[in-house]
Parts: C-alpha cells; structure tokens; sequence
C-alpha cells in the first residue's frame, strides 16, 4: 500500500466518523430534543448539579462501550464466543 492510499482510507475513516457522528446526533435530537434540552437546563443549575451530572454520564458511557473495545482488543490475541463481546446484561457468560 502507498501513502497515499493509506491517507486516503485515514482520512474517509475520519469523514465516516463525523458524518456518523452526525446523523446520530441530529436523529437523538429529533427524537428526543425539547425534552433532553429540558434535562440539560435542570442538570445545569449550578456547578455542582453540572459536575454530578457529567460525572454520571461519563461512567455510563464508559460502562456501554469499555467490554466491546476490550473484546476487540483480545480478539486478536486468542480467538473467542460471540456472547463475550456483549454486555454482561444482555447475556450470561
């Protein structure tokens, strides 16, 4: 492979994340818009309710994505069940 075409796979990698990122966010707010604005304003009052809020979200999210990456990850080390990259919630292992 040249250096240009891996510039060129980085940078559409790179367009189909912000793009993706895009859609996402301008479906959640046609979905859920007046009301998750509402949230933010109450979450926002003062800078405690903004640290507690912003702290919560992160450990949510961080929670929702962290087994996936960890299951790619050790994927390429030794080969595994699909029921390992899903939450714990979702299936038993």
């Amino acid at each position: 492979m040249s250096s240009f075409e891996i510039l060129l796979h980085l940078a559409a990698g790179i367009s189909l994340l912000f793009w993706a990122t895009r859609m996402i966010r301008t479906g959640v707010e046609r979905a859920v818009g007046q009301k998750f604005q509402g949230w933010m304003q109450q979450a926002s009052k003062n800078r405690y309710t903004s640290f507690t809020t912003g702290f919560l979200v992160s450990i949510i999210l961080q929670s929702a994505t962290r087994r996936p990456f960890l299951h790619v990850g050790s994927s390429a080390k030794a080969p595994s069940h699909w029921p390992q990259a899903l939450p714990s919630c979702w299936v038993r292992i």
